[in-house]
């Protein structure tokens, strides 16, 4: 008789295993059940309204990056649903206005994330003041927005902060040339052009003409426009998207040799729409826009590796990177998302002062000790509910935007010697803004390719690399090749002499022959589905991305020709391997230091490097990952002569012959193990460790059935079902572990 003991520890087996197995099961279904209880509960929802251009091609990168982030935080906060209103932002001061009663009166939205362009945000912005409802723009930079409105907030720079770095830009890089400033009659035309002219001012420059463009319709107004704007000059058309689209057009139809400069409208895909109305379709979009610089609120060569991981997942998700707009709503969803998650919120019934509780948490972020980590920077409001971070400079390059090599960054003062911040700003390699000091960075435009991937010693996890290393930069710029530093070569590799070098007024180039030998991480665990990654991460040792950033040129990425492995075959000792990925992107390298300051030395700052990429990704080709399961193929068939053959009374093998497979089995298994230096279990472990059992199975079958009618039965049956289960089991294992 069984004891007491044995039967409960039964009971509690059986209580036990279907416990776990549901907590695993609500574990890895969690978001589903969640979906079912809000169903089911009516828990309340939280309602975000997103008003932007959604049927044009920014509005709907917009709406993916916003997608993106509540896909990110399984679309709840606070434990209840998260719900995103999409209302169509027509260029219309009117439509603004309805549409902002519309999400006032008719939905239960707690903030708002809009509106696109500054009228509607203006016009919008009365309604939201009057009403109480907190609004967050990501994309108007009008002062008016803002100012006297403690119900909108801006999570971009402004436009007082933008005309400041574009003068700024100038100043530094320009100084020579004769300024001509271009402006009309309206609001946001009027801030760029007083704090453009008062910084130029600062920076001991002259402007050389200022001229209205409110109206350019007319051929007088335009000839006298173009008259009074001299060659080898520079212009700066501080004007809204309409009147820039007209004031280029005519400038580049002069034909004379001008550097224009506009602001950040100029980067959106309303001023290609309206500059393709009034070009010349027989010159091209091309011609207008090449060598145009504008400022624009993101870009890769500002942001931080928050931004780059964004970036990352937006292209893996979309398949295009993401235009300025989408990033930036990006960050303001985050903003928003942040403030309701610091907020009490009541049942919906109580809809006015949980919007009024959501305005106060917003108007929380007020320093930089209560920020939210950025796509760029810190972001925290000031006292006029703006955010002040840099602009990027970009210029247009075959109707591409592509970065300026002298971007700005802010230096935070108490991570900074004062000495040292202080005689930046002297010399011009710092500037003030508001408060805030932001420091030149310049940009070296590198690039790797004609990579030669040689020598692959799988086992090692190493191969020889031969590529060419070119770095483009701004004439004059100081820096040491030779502190170049390969985080995944094996040994030191040194540039040498450059085999090619450039020298022009603007830009220089130099082209190295890097040779070496590179670490090549394996991950086991997949065979034969795995992949290896050959990885080239280039840094400088000495420089910090407060000073320089290694980004990809843009320049070569733009031309569809210019691949990193142009020739996608591989030497012999890579038989097998093809290439299935190139990317190359900028990263940091951090490191903690005191900074070399007596006063910081109990601190622990983080210092940046700036790193850039290139990675290779290798795969199987399809006759390497057949020849792996080769073993098994055979094992699989000669189990199924054995089904043919049984009961065989000529042939006395029959019972050893699972054996003698088992015995195949066990030696290709072990030949795995002697090959692979890897702890953990490979994919293809789990088809032989099935062999192992199926071989057992039928070894019991042959030798305890003998040639009773039962087992005759059961090997005829197999004789029909085998190779169906085979197949059907082989394309089960391929979908599960072939796709990862």
């Amino acid at each position: 008789m069984r004891h007491p003991f044995v039967r409960y520890i039964y009971i509690g087996i059986i209580i036990c295993v279907p416990l776990l197995s549901g907590l695993i099961f609500l574990h890895a279904y969690g978001h589903f059940f969640s979906s079912l209880s809000d169903f089911f509960f009516k828990k309340d929802k939280i309602h975000i309204a997103l008003v932007a251009p959604l049927e044009s091609k920014t509005g709907q990168q917009i709406r993916n990056a916003v997608e993106l982030y509540l896909n990110g935080i399984h679309h709840r906060v606070k434990g209840r649903p998260v719900e995103l209103h999409y209302y169509n932002d027509i260029q219309s001061a009117e439509n603004a206005e309805e549409t902002a009663l519309e999400i006032i009166n008719e939905s239960e939205c707690l903030v708002v994330l809009g509106h696109h362009s500054n009228i509607e945000s203006v016009s919008a912005g009365k309604i939201y003041k009057k009403n109480e409802m907190p609004a967050i723009t990501a994309s108007a930079s009008a002062e008016a927005v803002t100012s006297n409105n403690r119900w909108y907030f801006r999570i971009i720079p402004n436009a007082r902060v933008e005309a400041m770095l574009i003068a700024h830009y100038l100043a530094k890089n320009f100084s020579d040339s004769a300024i001509t400033l271009l402006y009309e009659d309206e609001a946001y035309s009027q801030t760029l052009m007083l704090h453009f002219i008062a910084t130029i001012n600062r920076r001991g420059l002259v402007i050389n003409n200022q001229l209205n463009i409110s109206d350019l319709d007319g051929e007088e107004a335009a000839n006298s426009m173009i008259s009074r704007v001299t060659p080898e000059s520079i212009v700066f058309i501080a004007a809204s998207a309409s009147q820039g689209a007209k004031a280029l057009t005519l400038l580049k139809n002069s034909g004379k040799k001008i550097t224009i400069f506009g602001p950040e409208e100029f980067a959106t895909e309303n001023f290609i729409t309206l500059l393709e109305k009034v070009a010349d379709p027989k010159k091209g979009i091309g011609f207008y826009l090449n060598n145009l610089y504008c400022a624009t609120p993101y870009m890769s060569a500002i942001a931080n590796d928050e931004g780059h991981l964004f970036e990352k997942k937006f292209i893996r998700a979309y398949g295009e990177p993401p235009v300025w707009e989408a990033a930036c709503y990006y960050d303001a969803l985050d903003m928003a998302i942040e403030a309701i998650e610091k907020t009490v919120i009541e049942r919906m019934t109580h809809i006015k002062e949980n919007r009024r509780r959501v305005r106060d948490a917003l108007d929380g972020f007020f320093s930089s000790r209560e920020a939210l980590e950025g796509l760029v920077e810190d972001l925290y409001f000031n006292s006029d509910r703006d955010v002040i971070r840099p602009y990027a400079m970009a210029r247009y390059f075959e109707s591409r935007l592509i970065s300026a090599p002298l971007q700005y960054q802010t230096i935070l003062d108490e991570k900074t010697d004062t000495g040292d911040l202080f005689e930046g700003i002297m010399k011009g390699s710092a500037i003030n803004m508001d408060g805030r000091v932001m420091r030149n960075i310049s940009i070296i435009y590198t690039w790797i390719d004609d990579i030669s991937v040689e020598e692959i010693d799988f086992k090692n996890e190493t191969c020889s690399l031969q590529f060419h290393l070119s770095l483009r930069h701004i004439t004059g710029l100081e820096f040491d090749a030779g502190k170049f530093y390969f985080a995944d070569a094996i040994e030191d590799i040194s540039p040498g002499k450059p085999i090619m070098e450039e020298v022009g007024p603007e830009m220089t180039s130099h082209t190295y022959q890097i040779r070496g030998r590179f670490r090549m991480p394996s991950d086991f665990s997949r065979f034969p589905f795995d992949r290896r990654i050959v990885a080239i991460r280039l840094m400088n040792k000495e420089t910090i991305t407060n000073t320089v950033r290694y980004l990809p040129d843009e320049l070569k990425i733009a031309r569809p020709d210019n691949r990193l492995v142009k020739d996608k075959s591989l030497p012999g000792s890579a038989d097998g391997w093809r290439i299935t990925a190139q990317s190359c992107y900028e990263d940091f390298a951090t490191k903690h230091s005191h900074l070399g300051l007596y006063r910081f030395a109990e601190s622990n700052f983080k210092i940046n490097h700036s790193r850039f990429n290139v990675e290779i990704d290798l795969t199987r080709k399809y006759y390497s990952i057949a020849g792996a399961f080769l073993p098994i193929i055979i094992i699989l068939l000669g189990l199924y002569l054995l089904i043919l053959k049984y009961p065989d009374e000529t042939n006395p093998s029959s019972a050893t012959m699972p054996i003698l497979l088992f015995i195949v089995n066990g030696l290709y298994h072990g030949f795995l193990l002697y090959r692979f230096p890897w702890n953990a279990l490979m994919t293809l472990e789990y088809g032989i460790l099935t062999l192992y059992l199926v071989l057992l199975f039928f070894e019991g079958i042959v030798i305890g059935g003998g040639k009773s009618a039962w087992t005759v039965k059961v090997m005829g049956a197999l004789k029909f079902f085998y190779p169906i289960c085979t197949v059907a089991g082989c394309v089960v294992f391929y979908l599960i572990y072939g796709g990862m």
